[in-house]
């Protein structure tokens, strides 16, 4: 294959490519793969896999609490619209935070139900800009909507 050809395919995350290998099942037949969250990333050639959900702070499903470094206080969870600080001693208390915020939050709105999370969410892979070693608001609604 030549090199100018190379450019242009397409560069598959770990994440697709593992997926791939859940599609084969013990009775040979193809399954879906359970649905997972994805990390959303800012790479050349990074591209969110087809059937996935996009579930970040600017869609109808974000999470407005942010887990973050804020200087002259460390790890935190700030709601985005109201600019409130809970402090946090490590970045998964942080995220955890931010989570247990958005379940009492997602009670609060009657248009984000669980009935909602079926219909829009269920079996695809949800896409967020958290760290997937971390707590995050996609894990909730994976278990949400698959629930």
């Amino acid at each position: 294959m030549s090199a100018l050809h190379a450019k242009h395919l397409p560069i598959l995350s770990l994440e697709v490519v593992g997926a791939a290998h859940k599609f084969a099942s013990t009775s040979g037949r193809r399954s879906m793969p359970d649905p997972t969250r994805i990390q959303r990333r800012r790479e050349r050639g990074w591209r969110m896999p087809a059937g996935a959900v996009y579930v970040g702070r600017l869609s109808a499903w974000g999470n407005p609490w942010r887990a973050e470094v804020v200087d002259g206080v460390g790890w935190c969870c700030t709601d985005t619209r109201t600019g409130t600080i809970d402090p946090a001693s490590t970045a998964a208390e942080a995220h955890s935070v931010a989570v247990e915020h958005y379940r009492a939050w997602l009670a609060r709105h009657p248009d984000l139900t669980a009935e909602a999370a079926r219909a829009q969410l269920r079996g695809k892979p949800l896409c967020c800009w958290c760290p997937e070693h971390l707590p995050c608001h996609a894990d909730l609604l994976l278990t949400i909507a698959n629930a």
